[in-house]
């Protein structure tokens, strides 16, 4: 397991960096990272994986540090402590070599045909935004959630974008030129957002997500959503500046 305030980044490039941030995810992050892979492989991608464990209490470090030692394109990293989301999220950019960047969930909830349909589209826009074309999988309360944070991002900051949360595919240079400051799960809007006001372009992609989605607890903590406000909040105040 790399400790990523002592890993050096290495100067190879690979055209790809594939994110996986983890918390607690021992049960579906070998499923996660075989998608993510499997999805790769299919396009005949130069890419590398970058397990972020996030503190996790669970057997996630482990199962992460096995799959780097059985394939040379994985590195697992261990923030430590509990960083969020978003700072598991901004310690894949710092270590990344590829020169796009894509973020997976650890929780298997994305088939490798949805991965596919957003990396097919590599090199040909600065941001590739995947917007889910069958939402009623998840649960109502995250429907709920999930649209209502849209409609205020778009009424906060005058964009008319369909999703914020997906896996959104970046340049990497891109995203190392704006400072993401939440830790939260607020992380991607406030790169689009930030990406968006400086000019870069983007293009949106339907994808399917896993029909059975068994994950919505961590998102609706308490703390969570108060960090997402503070977010947008703080980026409203930035912004306006």
């Amino acid at each position: 397991m790399i400790n990523h305030r002592q890993e050096k980044v290495s100067q190879e490039q690979v055209t790809l960096t594939i994110v996986i941030p983890a918390l607690n995810e021992e049960e579906d992050l070998a499923n996660s990272v075989q998608a993510a892979i499997s999805a790769a492989e299919s396009l005949h991608l130069d890419f590398e994986v970058l397990i972020i464990d996030d503190g996790s209490t669970d057997a996630t470090p482990l199962i992460a540090g096995e799959l780097a030692s059985r394939d040379r394109r994985i590195k697992a990293i261990s923030n430590g402590r509990n960083l969020g989301l978003g700072g598991s999220y901004k310690i894949g950019i710092h270590e990344a070599r590829g020169e796009y960047l894509f973020w997976v969930p650890a929780d298997d909830a994305h088939p490798v045909a949805g991965l596919v349909r957003v990396l097919e589209k590599l090199g040909e826009t600065d941001m590739v935004i995947p917007v889910p074309c069958n939402d009623e999988v998840r649960a109502g309360p995250r429907r709920f959630i999930s649209k209502s944070f849209t409609f205020l991002i778009n009424r906060l900051f005058k964009l008319d974008l369909p999703y914020y949360n997906g896996l959104v595919l970046h340049r990497t240079a891109l995203l190392r030129g704006i400072d993401i400051k939440t830790n939260s799960f607020a992380f991607q809007a406030e790169a689009i957002v930030k990406l968006l006001s400086q000019g870069q372009g983007y293009m949106t992609v339907p994808y399917e997500l896993k029909s059975e989605q068994r994950k919505t607890a961590k998102l609706f903590v308490l703390k969570n959503i108060f960090a997402v406000c503070l977010a947008l909040a703080r980026l409203f105040a930035e912004l306006r500046l």
